[in-house]
This record gives structure tokens, sequence and C-alpha cells, in this order.
């Protein structure tokens, strides 16, 4: 069954009450994992960064403050989804174990920072891994820093907000569980709607990541390619129904499909009086719906046969009818 993890991302818009409700909206809408950020500016970007002014000056914290992760955590268990986090420094780590964090998400452009990699192996907890930017060698050597958690899931992703439909390489999935069948997959999907999501369950995915946003008006950095709660719930809804649609994979009928095989498939019927002692050919029958008698499949094994009776016009052939 496939996991649902809704990014919040900055859309709190740095109120503890709205992310709060975030997490209420997630719980209704059959969320997994509601997930923030722990970031602040000086963590993050030097100076020289082109966003660095504009990102300290925003007006409101766009990283989920440290000091509430664990009040947010209890509210989450409270409405029984998972809470989950990116921290973006080592030190962070020693707190988010205090609260009891059961998974950590690691950012793609963290993927090769090796010290916050090592801390969170540390943990040994469950670990989502996004991979936008990397490649299978770069996958690789993080991985082999998170040797000790219990389990590392790999999230196909592009770095770009949002990406075109055409930069979204969704075949990659494939080359993930190819490369790194220890590991389930899924994907960190920014591009606009629900199209690449769903089209990804065709690939095999286990985990499905999305923003999260009350509105597509905030002025945070996510609420441009973020879902709106209600669009969150048809892609829920939606991909529940593609999972029954996947099915098993066998090629055989289903339960349904055996009473119709009755009335679809044709059987062998006579296309004028057939006399008794007259041979059976292609001449004197007729390939009709329903298969009351001999299988059209049958016909080659029932050609040349002789009529044990007389067999009527339009009625079905069956074994005991030819010697």
């Amino acid at each position: 069954m496939i996991k649902f993890i809704a990014d919040v991302g900055s859309n709190f818009e740095g109120s503890k009450e709205k992310a709060k409700q975030y997490i209420k909206i997630c719980r209704e809408i059959g969320i997994d994992i509601v997930k923030f950020q722990c970031w602040e500016v000086e963590d993050l970007f030097s100076s020289y960064h082109p966003a660095y002014n504009t990102l300290k000056e925003w007006g409101f914290p766009l990283g989920l403050p440290l000091e509430w992760h664990d009040e947010l955590k209890k509210e989450a268990d409270d409405a029984g989804i998972i809470f989950s986090t990116t921290p973006t420094q080592p030190y962070q780590i020693e707190k988010l174990e205090e609260i009891g964090l059961e998974v950590y998400k690691v950012a793609s452009g963290d993927l090769t920072f090796y010290p916050l990699l090592d801390e969170i192996n540390k943990t040994k907890k469950k670990v989502i891994l996004s991979t936008g930017m990397a490649t299978i060698s770069e996958i690789e050597m993080s991985l082999n820093r998170l040797k000790s958690c219990r389990e590392v899931v790999l999230l196909h992703c592009v770095s770009l907000y949002p990406p075109d439909f055409s930069e979204m390489n969704l075949k990659a999935i494939r080359t993930l569980k190819e490369n790194f069948p220890e590991c389930a997959v899924g994907i960190s999907d920014h591009s606009l709607g629900n199209e690449v999501a769903l089209a990804s369950i065709a690939l095999g995915i286990s985990y499905i990541e999305k923003h999260i946003a009350l509105s597509r008006e905030l002025k945070t950095l996510d609420a441009s390619f973020s879902l709106l709660p209600e669009e969150f719930k048809k892609l829920v809804t939606n991909v529940k129904q593609l999972e029954k649609a996947m099915g098993n994979g066998k090629k055989i009928p289903s339960l349904r499909e055996k009473g119709e095989r009755f009335w679809a498939r044709r059987g062998i019927y006579a296309k004028r009086d057939i006399e008794r002692g007259e041979i059976i050919n292609l001449s004197n029958v007729l390939f009709l719906r329903p298969c009351k008698g001999i299988s059209a499949e049958d016909i080659d094994f029932l050609s040349g046969k002789k009529a044990k009776r007389k067999i009527k016009n339009g009625d079905s052939i069956f074994w005991d009818h030819v010697e």
C-alpha cells in the first residue's frame, strides 16, 4: 500500500497554530506522514548566496523552530499520523531523538552532507532520502553512511520548483529499484497537479510526497507548487483506486470475468442441418456466442469428425454428437 507524505515546508507561515492546523487536515485526508523542515537561514546559506538577504528579511520563520517540534509531534501522535522533519544540522539530531522522532527526512541538497548523515545513522531510525540532483554513485555513498538505519526509502526527485513534465524522468524510478533492491522507492513530486504522482504508480512506487498548502496565494517559498487540501484528498482517493486497478500481475480472469466467459466466448453451432455420417468442417458450422457446446478454439479437433446423429440447424455441437 502506497504511503503519503505531506510536506508542509514553509506553508505554516511561521505560526505554531497553523502548523497544528496542517496536522489536523492531514489526518482528515488520509496522510500517513506529515513533514516539516527544521532550518534557519544561517544554517543553510552563506552571505554569498543570492537568496541570503531575501530569506533573512522574510518576516517569519520559514523552517519549523526546533523548540516547537516536541509539541507538534504530540499533536501528530494524538491525530494518529507520523510526524517527521528534515533536519539541516547534526546538532539538531540530539533534540529530535529526545522527542522520539520515528522518521528522518534528508533533503536532496543534503544527500552528500555526510556529517548530518552520520549523526542520523547513529539513531538507527528509518530515513527517507530524496535523490534530486543525485547520481547513482552519490546515492551509493550516502547509503553507505546510513548502514545502521533500520530502513532507507529513496525518493526520486527533481530539484526544481516546479519542474516541467519533460524534466521528470520517471523511468529513473525503475533505475533506483534495480540498483537498490533493498530500499523502498517513492517519488517526491514538485510538479504541478497530480498527473506525475499518479503515473509513477505504474512504476512500482511505495511512497508519494507532495507539498501541501492552505492556499497557493500564501507568501511562502512552497505555496505555488503545493497541493490544496482538497487536491491532496483527491490524490489519495485516486491512488487507492489505481492501486486496486494494478492488481497482482497474474494474467488470469477475474472472478466476475469467469462468469462472462460463457456469454462472451464463441461456441460451434450447426450452420444448417447436418445429417448423420456427414463430415464436420468449416462449410457447415458457425461460431457464435455463447459457448454452450464445443468451443471455437477446438475447431481443429472437430474438423473431419463424423456426425453420430442429425444435428439441427442452429444447434450447439457437443462432443457426444460426433465420432
